[in-house]
């Protein structure tokens, strides 16, 4: 039995939608884009390849609260600070990623002790075909105003224990 959905639903679903978006993005701020190149030397290169192996790229934005942020001591990372958000993307061989599009919110962007927070970068193998990371990378740590529409290349080895 086919079931026909009045065209009344389907757009009151899409006024609902576009409005929650619109509130969503009152709330928050937008992150400028910024690109990521992964270079892996020859050898890492050859051994994801012949693993099918993917490469993980995983991105923190963090800074320090100010004291009166009025933000709870359980909601700021020891090590890291205030978290203002995540984004994972995953390349099935070396190449530029590119994150845009990525909002954080506007009360904990208000409560930075600094505007200019940090872009912690992560870089790892897919770990689909070892329990080891395959990849050995360089750290990244920048400020947002350091990497704001450039690429930044980080170089990956393979790890000696694969």
């Amino acid at each position: 039995m086919k079931m026909k959905i009045p065209v009344i639903l389907i757009i009151t679903a899409l006024i609902f939608i576009s409005c929650k978006e619109k509130h969503e993005n009152k709330n928050s701020m937008p992150v400028p884009a910024f690109e990521i190149k992964v270079d892996l030397d020859k050898r890492a290169e050859r051994e994801m390849r012949e693993r099918s192996e993917t490469i993980h790229i995983s991105l923190e934005l963090s800074g320090s609260p100010r004291k009166d942020s009025g933000i709870k001591e359980n909601e700021i990372d020891k090590a890291r600070g205030l978290v203002l958000g995540f984004s994972d993307k995953e390349l099935n061989e070396e190449g530029v990623v590119r994150f845009e599009g990525l909002r954080i919110p506007e009360r904990l962007y208000n409560a930075l002790e600094d505007k200019d927070y940090v872009v912690s970068v992560g870089i790892s193998s897919g770990w689909k075909s070892s329990k080891f990371d395959l990849l050995n990378c360089e750290p990244f740590d920048k400020a947002i105003s350091e990497v704001t529409r450039k690429q930044h290349t980080i170089k990956c080895k393979l790890n000696l224990y694969k």
